[in-house]
């Protein structure tokens, strides 16, 4: 994660799986939330050069990536699917709503969490990523 994002995060959580097309493709992706900030940065990100890899991180404020959806913006499937998942249960959710942590227990204590999507073994992550087609 490092060599893409530039962070180097503690505890990362699994928060769903998700089928991006039942019925038609078997691929099961899985998405995973991970608190970072500018203490975690220990990294340029960006992804390896020897492994072709040109990955771009964009950070938003959250209002901003909810209207970045309803503008069209951002039309990526697993994006909003995070994005959704952080506003409802994530550390974005209202007051008193609370977190589920891996174990089925509440969090609820309201710290900022980075979020990032896995599948194939590549990230999109970051507070708000925005989405790539």
């Amino acid at each position: 994660m490092v060599e893409e994002t530039g962070h180097t995060v503690g505890e990362v959580r699994h928060v769903f799986d998700v089928y991006m097309s039942p019925g038609s493709v078997t691929e099961r992706v899985s998405f995973y939330a991970a608190a970072y900030g500018p203490a975690t940065r220990t990294h340029e990100g960006g992804g390896l050069d020897e492994e072709g890899e040109d990955i771009e991180t964009l950070e938003l404020p959250f209002r901003r990536a909810l209207a970045m959806i309803r503008t069209g913006e951002i039309v990526d499937a697993k994006t909003i699917m995070l994005l959704q998942w952080a506003a409802l249960e994530g550390p974005f959710a209202l007051p008193g709503r609370g977190t589920k942590n891996g174990d089925g227990a509440e969090d609820g204590d309201g710290a900022e969490d980075g979020d990032g999507a896995e599948d194939d073994g590549a990230e999109d992550g970051g507070t708000a990523p925005a989405g790539r087609p």
